[in-house]
Protein backbone atom coordinates (compact mmCIF):
# COMPACT_ATOMS: atom_id res chain seq x y z
CA UNK A 1 0.00 0.00 0.00
CA UNK A 2 1.68 3.45 -0.77
CA UNK A 3 1.10 6.41 1.74
CA UNK A 4 -1.19 9.14 1.40
CA UNK A 5 -0.41 11.91 -0.89
CA UNK A 6 -0.62 14.75 1.64
CA UNK A 7 2.08 12.67 3.62
CA UNK A 8 4.46 12.60 0.89
CA UNK A 9 3.69 16.07 0.66
CA UNK A 10 4.38 16.71 4.00
CA UNK A 11 7.42 14.75 4.22
CA UNK A 12 9.00 16.39 1.35
CA UNK A 13 8.00 20.18 2.46
CA UNK A 14 10.02 18.97 5.81
CA UNK A 15 13.20 17.31 4.26
CA UNK A 16 13.35 20.83 1.79
CA UNK A 17 12.67 23.54 4.99
CA UNK A 18 15.28 21.37 6.57
CA UNK A 19 17.73 21.16 3.38
CA UNK A 20 17.47 24.87 2.89
CA UNK A 21 17.64 25.53 6.94
CA UNK A 22 21.10 23.56 6.94
CA UNK A 23 22.38 25.51 3.87
CA UNK A 24 21.73 29.18 5.18
CA UNK A 25 23.34 28.30 8.69
CA UNK A 26 26.20 26.29 6.80
CA UNK A 27 26.85 29.53 4.89
CA UNK A 28 26.51 31.47 8.15
CA UNK A 29 23.44 33.59 6.12
CA UNK A 30 21.01 34.74 8.52
CA UNK A 31 17.47 35.43 7.71
CA UNK A 32 13.85 35.55 8.28
CA UNK A 33 12.03 33.16 8.85
CA UNK A 34 9.63 34.38 6.09
CA UNK A 35 12.46 34.27 3.52
CA UNK A 36 13.27 31.02 4.55
CA UNK A 37 10.33 29.61 3.95
CA UNK A 38 9.97 31.51 0.82
CA UNK A 39 12.87 29.38 -0.28
CA UNK A 40 11.51 26.19 0.70
CA UNK A 41 8.62 26.80 -1.32
CA UNK A 42 10.49 28.01 -4.64
CA UNK A 43 12.41 24.46 -4.12
CA UNK A 44 9.28 22.79 -3.37
CA UNK A 45 7.06 24.85 -6.40
CA UNK A 46 10.33 24.61 -9.20
CA UNK A 47 11.15 20.83 -8.73
CA UNK A 48 8.10 20.37 -10.66
CA UNK A 49 8.61 22.88 -13.69
CA UNK A 50 9.18 21.86 -16.85
CA UNK A 51 12.72 22.39 -17.98
CA UNK A 52 12.29 24.65 -21.13
CA UNK A 53 10.42 27.10 -19.24
CA UNK A 54 14.32 27.80 -18.66
CA UNK A 55 15.40 28.61 -21.89
CA UNK A 56 14.50 32.28 -22.22
CA UNK A 57 15.73 35.60 -22.58
CA UNK A 58 15.47 36.99 -18.56
CA UNK A 59 16.48 40.55 -19.67
CA UNK A 60 14.19 41.22 -22.17
CA UNK A 61 11.25 40.07 -20.10
CA UNK A 62 12.18 41.97 -17.23
CA UNK A 63 12.27 45.27 -19.47
CA UNK A 64 9.13 44.38 -20.97
CA UNK A 65 7.40 44.01 -17.30
CA UNK A 66 7.70 47.46 -16.53
CA UNK A 67 5.19 48.37 -19.31
CA UNK A 68 2.62 45.60 -17.70
CA UNK A 69 -0.53 46.86 -15.81
CA UNK A 70 0.36 46.35 -11.71
CA UNK A 71 -0.95 43.13 -11.51
CA UNK A 72 0.15 41.47 -14.60
CA UNK A 73 3.61 43.11 -13.83
CA UNK A 74 3.50 41.73 -10.39
CA UNK A 75 3.29 37.97 -11.52
CA UNK A 76 5.75 38.74 -14.37
CA UNK A 77 8.35 39.70 -11.86
CA UNK A 78 7.60 37.35 -9.27
CA UNK A 79 7.83 34.28 -12.14
CA UNK A 80 11.05 35.92 -13.36
CA UNK A 81 12.58 36.63 -9.79
CA UNK A 82 11.48 33.30 -8.46
CA UNK A 83 13.05 31.50 -12.09
CA UNK A 84 15.86 33.39 -12.12
CA UNK A 85 17.01 32.36 -8.38
CA UNK A 86 16.51 28.75 -8.62
CA UNK A 87 18.35 28.01 -12.00
CA UNK A 88 21.39 30.52 -10.33
CA UNK A 89 21.02 27.63 -7.45
CA UNK A 90 20.15 24.55 -8.29
CA UNK A 91 21.30 24.40 -11.35
CA UNK A 92 24.90 26.97 -11.30
CA UNK A 93 26.80 24.75 -13.41
CA UNK A 94 23.92 24.80 -16.38
CA UNK A 95 23.97 28.62 -15.96
CA UNK A 96 27.93 28.88 -16.08
CA UNK A 97 28.05 26.69 -19.33
CA UNK A 98 25.41 28.88 -21.20
CA UNK A 99 26.57 32.24 -23.11
CA UNK A 100 25.07 34.33 -20.46
CA UNK A 101 27.36 35.14 -17.25
CA UNK A 102 26.22 34.08 -14.00
CA UNK A 103 26.37 37.60 -13.09
CA UNK A 104 23.34 38.32 -15.65
CA UNK A 105 21.38 35.96 -13.61
CA UNK A 106 22.23 37.29 -10.25
CA UNK A 107 21.21 40.75 -11.60
CA UNK A 108 18.07 39.73 -13.78
CA UNK A 109 16.51 37.97 -10.48
CA UNK A 110 18.09 40.73 -7.82
CA UNK A 111 16.57 43.92 -9.99
CA UNK A 112 13.61 42.04 -10.37
CA UNK A 113 12.60 40.75 -6.65
CA UNK A 114 14.05 44.73 -5.86
CA UNK A 115 11.21 45.63 -8.10
CA UNK A 116 8.59 43.16 -6.43
CA UNK A 117 9.86 44.61 -2.76
CA UNK A 118 8.72 47.82 -4.61
CA UNK A 119 5.34 47.35 -5.57
CA UNK A 120 4.52 45.45 -2.53
CA UNK A 121 5.94 47.71 0.15
CA UNK A 122 3.37 47.58 3.58
CA UNK A 123 4.65 44.23 5.04
CA UNK A 124 6.46 41.09 5.26
CA UNK A 125 5.69 39.76 1.93
CA UNK A 126 7.32 42.84 0.43
CA UNK A 127 10.19 42.69 3.07
CA UNK A 128 11.15 39.00 1.86
CA UNK A 129 11.00 40.22 -1.50
CA UNK A 130 13.67 43.29 -0.83
CA UNK A 131 15.64 40.54 1.33
CA UNK A 132 15.66 38.17 -1.35
CA UNK A 133 16.73 40.86 -4.07
CA UNK A 134 19.45 42.63 -2.17
CA UNK A 135 21.67 38.95 -1.02
CA UNK A 136 19.90 37.35 -4.44
CA UNK A 137 23.93 36.00 -4.48
CA UNK A 138 24.25 34.94 -1.20
CA UNK A 139 20.83 32.71 -0.87
CA UNK A 140 21.52 31.25 -4.64
CA UNK A 141 24.80 30.10 -2.87
CA UNK A 142 22.75 28.24 -0.31
CA UNK A 143 20.69 26.75 -3.03
CA UNK A 144 23.55 25.37 -4.58
CA UNK A 145 24.35 23.76 -1.37
CA UNK A 146 21.42 21.94 -1.53
CA UNK A 147 21.80 21.03 -5.25
CA UNK A 148 25.59 20.14 -4.52
CA UNK A 149 24.70 17.99 -0.99
CA UNK A 150 21.24 16.31 -1.68
CA UNK A 151 20.26 16.73 -5.08
CA UNK A 152 23.35 15.73 -7.20
CA UNK A 153 26.20 14.82 -4.90
CA UNK A 154 28.88 12.35 -6.08
CA UNK A 155 32.80 11.81 -6.55
CA UNK A 156 32.09 13.24 -9.68
CA UNK A 157 30.70 16.22 -8.75
CA UNK A 158 33.80 16.95 -6.56
CA UNK A 159 36.01 16.47 -9.08
CA UNK A 160 34.34 18.99 -11.66
CA UNK A 161 34.12 21.36 -9.08
CA UNK A 162 37.69 20.93 -7.99
CA UNK A 163 38.58 20.81 -11.76
CA UNK A 164 37.14 24.19 -12.41
CA UNK A 165 38.97 25.52 -9.09
CA UNK A 166 42.20 24.75 -10.36
CA UNK A 167 41.10 26.21 -14.05
CA UNK A 168 39.58 29.59 -12.87
CA UNK A 169 40.62 30.15 -8.87
CA UNK A 170 36.86 31.57 -8.70
CA UNK A 171 36.22 31.48 -5.34
CA UNK A 172 33.01 29.93 -6.08
CA UNK A 173 33.99 27.30 -6.41
CA UNK A 174 36.07 27.10 -3.62
CA UNK A 175 33.17 27.87 -1.21
CA UNK A 176 31.53 24.81 -3.00
CA UNK A 177 34.08 22.32 -2.46
CA UNK A 178 34.46 23.19 1.24
CA UNK A 179 30.63 22.99 1.79
CA UNK A 180 30.98 19.14 0.54
CA UNK A 181 34.04 18.43 3.11
CA UNK A 182 37.11 19.45 0.78
CA UNK A 183 39.44 20.76 3.39
CA UNK A 184 40.66 23.71 1.79
CA UNK A 185 44.17 23.71 3.81
CA UNK A 186 46.74 20.89 1.69
CA UNK A 187 44.13 20.28 -0.94
CA UNK A 188 43.07 23.63 -2.44
CA UNK A 189 46.00 25.57 -3.90
CA UNK A 190 46.06 29.22 -2.93
CA UNK A 191 44.85 31.07 -5.79
CA UNK A 192 43.78 35.21 -6.24
CA UNK A 193 41.28 35.77 -8.33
Amino acid sequence: MSAAPHLVSESLDSVLDELVHDALAAQSIATTSSTEAYLSRLLRDYLRVAPETWTRAFGVELLSAASLEPQLRYHKLKELADTTLFLSGIFLDYIEARLAATEYYFRIGSEAYLSLGGLDASGAVGDTYIDLGNRFEDFARALTMVADRELSASKQRVVMLYEKWVRTGHPRYKRRLMSLGVPSEGILPSRTH
